[in-house]
């Protein structure tokens, strides 16, 4: 479990320094505002589809602090206000309390009795609700910590059917001992007519990128609290994806930079404040399978698949065969000995065929992947080309090249360079990538980041959606014209404009 903050920044301080106007981190002040990516809308259609439809099993399964309890808040929240739903957890302790709990949340008031007074009251509205029409949903979160004797009763109360089908469709979410509870000879009944079950994996280090820039972006601190690329991918590295932990780090590590009056957050204060932490960087995948072709000990896939090959023809290979006095005297057990040597070669030979094919198939995939990484380096090269290309206007339409834009680029208040814009010019690219027209060394900076285009109506910076991305005067801008006397952020990087 991660540890304590030793010198904790009073959260006040620490909103103001970044100008949030709420914590970043953390649950979501409107549980419609969470982070989407493509898995949440799956979820979604899986339990729209477990509700509406009565006798219906959901299970929902994932690593702690994977985001069950936000997704499942969210999908509540979204319910039509008629809705006939409850919502238990771990602190649901008894049957009595159980049933308690969900005649009250469907609008019971003042209600007693024993527990089989209440198991009654409840089995009789579920058949009228039934009858109606009307679907009702139990939700149960941590259902993998809720106690047998709460399980038990919800085993019961899901039995009831009218006209051979269940009227009550159910939502259980919880982490990887889920599926072994459900499995238990207790749980087993639990047979309804429509079941799924799914798991909510972590984050890729793209979705992590876009969690925290969302987080960010809500609390309304995403234009100064800059995260450099080598400080999202450390942020991946010690979380691997898991929500609540890039909460923690990045709680923390803005807490940090606050304390060190630093707005441009670097890996190696992300890396400081993980030790400090406790966090234990994380196995992350790589992109590709196996270890990276710069280990000498890289062995590729297929290469594997060739020796396990290379091992199956050993076996099938014929063996010159050795007599023994069993075999000499022609008894049955010599006979059901190479039977059984047949049946083995017999089965080797069928695995070799199945090998062979999955060779074959994974040759015929490296070729399409081989043609589609052809076609995306001819539609870059073209690409490229356009971008450099420079029209040469005849004598007639020819402008004049002088400058109508002056531009210095400073860092920590010490002046690099000055840029001038001409008339005459296409384009400025501005980015940390050599190709650049004016380059810009730096983590946060994008290797394309925004473009400075001349034309006759003045001016215009245009962001190209980078990271961090382009304040002017203080406001993040997609495309604005720019005049002298305007301030420009591009990372860490102030661009103030000048006349020519």
């Amino acid at each position: 479990m991660a540890k304590a903050h030793r010198n904790p920044v009073p959260e006040e301080t620490f909103l103001n320094y970044f100008g949030m106007q709420r914590p970043p981190f953390g649950p979501p002040a409107d549980p419609l505002e969470i982070f989407d990516c493509e898995q949440y809308a799956f979820v979604n259609e899986r339990l729209a589809s477990t509700t509406e439809h009565a006798g219906s099993l959901a299970v929902v399964c994932g690593v702690d602090g994977s985001g069950k309890t936000t997704l499942l808040n969210r999908y509540v929240a979204n319910l039509p206000e008629d809705a006939a739903y409850a919502r238990f957890d771990e602190s649901c302790k008894t049957g009595k309390q159980f049933y308690f709990e969900f005649l009250k949340q469907l609008g019971f008031d003042e209600i007693s009795g024993t527990l089989g007074e209440f198991r009654n009251i409840t089995r009789e509205f579920l058949i009228y609700q039934g009858t109606a029409g009307h679907p009702v949903a139990i939700f149960v979160d941590n259902a993998h910590l809720v106690k047998p004797s709460v399980l038990e009763q919800l085993r019961w109360i899901s039995a009831t059917k009218i006209k051979g089908r269940r009227v009550l469709s159910v939502v259980l979410a919880g982490n990887s001992d889920l599926p072994r509870i459900m499995e238990s000879p207790a749980m087993r009944s639990m047979k309804f007519e429509h079941r799924v079950d799914f798991n909510i994996r972590v984050y890729t280090e793209f979705e992590t990128d876009a969690y925290v820039w969302h987080c960010l972006n809500a609390s309304g601190g995403a234009d100064v609290a800059k995260f450099s690329n080598d400080a999202r991918a450390m942020i991946y590295r010690y979380t691997g994806g898991i929500p609540r932990q890039i909460n923690t780090l990045c709680s923390a590590t803005l807490a940090e930079a606050c304390a060190r009056k630093n707005r441009v957050i670097h890996d190696k204060l992300v890396r400081v404040v993980a030790d400090r932490e406790k966090m234990l960087p994380h196995a992350v995948p790589l992109k590709s399978k196996g270890r990276r072709k710069t280990d000498e000990n890289y062995i590729s896939n297929i290469e594997v698949e060739l020796a396990e090959l290379a091992e199956i023809a050993e076996i099938v290979e014929p063996v010159e065969p050795v007599e023994t006095a069993e075999q000499q005297s022609g008894t049955r057990k010599s006979v059901s000995k190479k039977t059984g040597e047949k049946s083995k070669a017999k089965s080797a030979k069928a695995e070799l065929r199945k090998s062979k094919a999955l060779v074959e198939k994974l040759e015929k995939r490296v070729e399409d992947l081989q043609a589609l990484v052809s076609t995306y380096v001819s539609d870059l090269a073209m690409l490229q080309a356009q971008l450099r290309a420079q029209p040469e206007p005849s004598d007639e339409e020819q402008l004049p090249h002088d400058a109508i834009l002056s531009i210095e680029v400073l860092k920590d208040g010490e002046c690099m360079q000055v840029l001038d814009i001409n008339r005459g010019q296409s384009r400025v690219m501005i980015g940390r990538s050599e190709d650049s027209e004016l380059c810009l060394c730096g983590s946060v900076v994008s290797r394309h980041h925004a473009l400075i285009v001349p034309s006759n109506d003045g001016v215009f910076i245009e962001d190209l959606k980078s990271f961090n991305g382009t304040i002017v005067n203080g406001t993040r801008v997609t495309r604005r014209a720019i005049s002298p006397g305007d301030t420009i952020i591009i990372g860490d990087y102030e661009l103030r404009t000048k006349p020519a």
